[in-house]
């Protein structure tokens, strides 16, 4: 269907916006399902460890997570398409209207109801412009907008999926990239990327870089949250095997060692108390130093970052 001036005008951006939020939602829905799944089911190992039976349904309860996950590709790309859909038009039509603006201080009036272009009475005034050229200007605006529209519709109609698609389709390992690239990346690109990752390779990128991760602005509190408790673990378990090794020594200075593992232990088990402490839900560990627990802060979230999109 091609978009018409009248078209662009009225075109109900708002509407179309809240589509994409629809999609958005839905996003985070699969993301949440994901993420309960392997949370409620991740101690299936401990109550049915071994035969047959355990490893099917071990091996199944990994393929549930990645065909539910599997939505998350198709719903994301669909979102930013209706959302960028919605954009392109706005942009259109902010141009449109700088067009007449425009032509107006030169002399020109367009009525865009009508579509009429009408020259000044005195040529003089309108040097270097004419109503060719400003209709010339109007259809390539006009164009611009049927591109948009064109490529939307090739991204809703490429990415519609059945059960095969969603159920065989199997994210790929997480893919090795240079830590070092990540914590360089500006965090709204960082938002983009982190978004559109299937939410299983999310949790193997968290495993790789926590480092990295727990520290990166433009990924949600949440999952900076989930890398810097990994964090938090290591460290923990460093100082209790320490500890361990130090309780065979007798001598004095393993002692002054000893008591200093303790004070460090001691900081950890306070952090790890006040992440858990229930009269602070929703709080997160996104300020996180090993090595530095005293001085960690709690945070309530990031506005900026941990809605859908990250905007």
């Amino acid at each position: 269907m091609t978009i018409t001036l009248q078209g662009l005008l009225h075109a109900d951006t708002a509407t179309i916006r809240s589509v994409a939020e629809r999609w958005e939602r839905l996003v985070a829905a699969i993301d949440t399902a994901v993420e309960d799944l392997g949370r409620t089911t991740q101690d299936l190992p401990n109550h049915w460890s071994s035969g047959p039976g355990s490893q099917a349904a071990q091996s199944r309860r990994a393929d549930l997570r990645i065909e539910v996950g599997n939505a998350h590709r198709y719903c994301d790309t669909i979102g930013h398409a209706v959302r960028g859909f919605a954009d392109d038009l706005e942009h259109c039509r902010q141009m449109l209207h700088s067009v007449v603006s425009e032509a107006r201080g030169r002399g020109f009036t367009i009525d865009l109801a009508s579509g009429s272009i009408t020259a000044p009475i005195e040529p003089s005034g309108a040097v270097g412009a004419s109503a060719d050229g400003y209709v010339a200007q109007i259809g390539e605006i006009l164009a611009k907008a049927n591109a948009a529209n064109d490529q939307a519709a090739t991204v809703l109609n490429g990415n519609v999926a059945g059960e095969v698609e969603l159920a065989t389709t199997r994210p790929p390992d997480y893919l090795v990239v240079d830590p070092y690239a990540l914590s360089i990346t500006a965090p709204a690109d960082l938002a983009s990327w982190w978004h559109s990752q299937h939410p299983v390779v999310r949790e193997q990128y968290l495993a790789a870089y926590p480092d990295v991760l727990g520290a990166a602005e433009g990924l949600p509190s949440r999952d900076r949250d989930a890398a810097n408790r990994i964090l938090l673990r290591r460290k923990r378990d460093e100082l209790l095997a320490a500890r361990q090794r130090m309780d065979t020594l007798q001598d004095g200075a393993s002692s002054r060692a000893l008591a200093a593992v303790d004070t460090h232990l001691a900081a950890v088990q306070s952090l790890q108390r006040r992440l858990d402490d229930p009269a602070r839900p929703g709080s997160f560990l996104v300020d996180y130093q090993p090595g530095d627990e005293q001085h960690a802060e709690l945070s309530a979230g990031d506005a900026k970052w941990d809605g859908v999109w990250g905007d």
